[in-house]
């Protein structure tokens, strides 16, 4: 489970950067400025995801066990 959550903090951080790059070659264009910031923007979302399910799991098994 750990490398996991490591590789979706990769994988997000990766995401982070590539709609960094896509708002920068945006030149403006409304379109491609949203699109940029939608990939930021869920980038975030699945990493919190990630890491409240990540939470969640381990208050559950310190509870039962």
């Amino acid at each position: 489970l750990q490398w996991l959550i490591v590789a979706a903090g990769y994988i997000s951080i990766g995401f982070v950067i590539w709609g960094g790059i896509k708002y920068m070659k945006s030149q403006g264009e409304p379109g491609e400025l949203a699109a940029a910031k939608n990939v930021i923007l869920e980038a975030c979302i699945g990493l919190g995801i990630v890491l409240a399910a990540t939470a969640l799991v381990q208050f559950v098994l310190t509870r039962i066990v």
